[in-house]
């Protein structure tokens, strides 16, 4: 699984993202970062695991990011904030590829993620109070076969599919799992075994 960038960025430049509407006020809106690194062995996905003493989706496998500040502009510099702070990315020469459709999480976020290319070299960093350790993912590990699987939960009587990726040591699900099942689908042309993504209304 080896697109060039200029690929990548094709295939997410040409699937409008769909969004959604972050009301009622009780939804807050987030950005995230969706960081892609080339290795020599191909692209990895960075993500993080949440610190222990989080209020929501502690010791979770997530992307870098967090809610929207009034100084930030729009949610892609909240999703490049938050990452800056949480594992000390470097922002130079970083290449925006493109959006992923919105999804939203139990706990009362909307979250909007911003796939980008890192430019070389990184020394992540994670910031103590709230990443206990920053992960690089190969691409490669993730669409093996028997590594994503999806069960179907109920929530105010709404089936709602979540998304699951069980690598040796680690899973990666719930939101994040359903951003990473996107990205690999739009941006990489991956056959997806589970359910039709369906972003679906935001519930009351």
């Amino acid at each position: 699984m080896r697109p060039t960038l200029a690929e990548i960025r094709s295939r997410l430049r040409n699937h409008p993202p769909r969004l959604l509407d972050p009301r009622p006020p009780s939804w807050r809106p987030a950005g995230v970062l969706v960081p892609l690194l080339l290795r020599p062995e191909g692209w990895h996905l960075v993500l993080i695991r949440r610190g222990a003493q989080l209020a929501h989706h502690r010791g979770q496998i997530a992307f870098p990011g967090g809610c929207h500040e009034p100084q930030d502009r729009d949610l892609q510099e909240t999703a490049l904030r938050e990452a800056v702070e949480e594992i000390a990315l470097r922002p130079e020469g970083l290449d925006f590829l493109g959006r992923l459709d919105d999804v939203w999480t139990p706990t009362g976020f909307v979250m909007s993620a911003f796939v980008a290319a890192l430019p070389h070299p990184q020394d992540f960093r994670p910031q103590a109070e709230e990443v206990e350790e920053v992960l690089e993912i190969p691409l490669g590990d993730l669409i093996r076969e028997g590594v994503y699987r999806e069960e179907i939960w109920t929530r105010k009587g709404q089936a709602i599919p979540v998304s699951f990726f069980d690598l040796e040591d680690v899973t990666v699900w719930g939101a994040t799992g359903r951003l990473v099942a996107r990205l690999l689908e739009v941006g990489f042309g991956w056959r997806n075994p589970g359910l039709p993504w369906r972003p679906g209304p935001l519930p009351d």
